[in-house]
């Protein structure tokens, strides 16, 4: 019952990029400049992240350039990293999750 609220609430909010604590969630089209996924913005969230990362994706991918980018800052993240496909890692999304 917890995480249905939780996933509404995340439901309610414009974007699909939303950081909580050291979780991130990826829900949306990577790379899509109205709702906050481009490259630069997510890159610049991983970088303040400290510590390991659990990483939410429902996604059906989106730019290759951006995801690349995405999936890179990841890799060189110092924490271990934890990945929970939520629905779809589609495309570039699963490159993400699989490069990383």
């Amino acid at each position: 019952m917890k995480n249905l609220k939780q996933f509404k609430s995340f439901l309610d909010k414009k974007s699909g990029v939303k950081v909580e604590g050291n979780h991130l969630y990826l829900y949306n089209e990577i790379g899509n400049w109205w709702d906050e996924s481009e490259a630069i913005q997510i890159v610049n969230k991983i970088k303040e992240m400290q510590g390991d990362i659990t990483v939410h994706v429902n996604s059906e991918g989106g730019s290759v350039f951006d995801g690349m980018a995405i999936m890179n800052a990841l890799k060189q993240h110092s924490g271990k990293k934890t990945f929970i496909i939520e629905g779809l890692a589609a495309s570039i999304a699963s490159v993400i999750v699989c490069g990383a």
